[in-house]
């Protein structure tokens, strides 16, 4: 297989609307750490993307949140979550990546590239982060607002989301644990009567080695919460091992 010629990042600059003062910012945003260690040379986490990624998420993270009390200020904080969960999920963003054509500015090792890397929805949602990341330290939030709310947010409809999430996010733990031939998800519940008003605590069990835990004022939301939370830790260590 020869080498594919890939676009210039100046034409990834130009579909996200900014331009990069430091380039080593955006090299580094875009290069995946197959690439160093298929080099043999020692690698070292300046050199590659996950801790932009690191960065990016939670950068993402407080503009989503940021975004949606503003928007919907009505909503308490299960829906808060459930619209938030929605907007950056790994699938979402790997869209996202996917129509900014992140993928083929990706740098990485040629058996990664070789095995589909740039189309893995787990390295395209890590470098669409890192991305994010990459233009805060560039150029500070301001920036960053303007890209997520064009190219994540954008066309959304938020009420629509939370009810999805609503309905769907324990159903969706359910597919998870058949996919992966775990047994069914167990939930309990307490209440927890150290504020006002009364919340609850809800936890959620797949098989003895993943759990997870979740807050809300009703039982309903407090289960919600802690699905969603063992869907998100079960997606990320499944892109682990991607």
């Amino acid at each position: 297989m020869g080498d594919t010629i890939h676009p210039e990042p100046v034409d990834l600059e130009a579909a996200i609307g900014f331009q990069f003062r430091n380039r080593d910012l955006l090299i580094r945003a875009l290069t995946h750490a197959s690439h160093r260690g298929e080099s043999g040379q020692e690698r070292v986490p300046q050199a590659d993307n996950e801790q932009l990624e690191f960065l990016g998420d939670a950068v993402l993270g407080l503009i989503v949140s940021e975004y949606v009390i503003r928007m919907c200020p009505d909503f308490d904080e299960g829906r808060l979550s459930n619209v938030k969960s929605r907007l950056v999920n790994r699938a979402h963003l790997a869209n996202v990546a996917r129509s900014l054509r992140i993928g083929e500015h990706l740098v990485m090792g040629k058996a990664e590239d070789r095995s589909g890397g740039r189309e893995k929805a787990s390295l395209l949602a890590n470098a669409a982060e890192a991305l994010l990341a990459a233009v805060y330290l560039d150029g500070g939030l301001e920036p960053v607002r303007r890209i997520v709310l064009t190219h994540v947010i954008a066309g959304e409809d938020m009420r629509a989301l939370a009810t999805a999430s609503m309905n769907n996010i324990k159903t969706n733990l359910e597919i998870i644990a058949r996919q992966r031939d775990l047994p069914k998800p167990e939930y309990s519940v307490r209440a927890e009567h150290a504020g006002y008003p009364q919340a609850f605590v809800a936890e959620v069990r797949v098989g003895k080695d993943f759990s997870a835990s979740g807050r809300g004022r009703s039982k309903k939301n407090a289960e919600m919460e802690a699905a969603r939370n063992l869907v998100l830790h079960l997606e990320t260590a499944a892109g682990r091992d991607c």
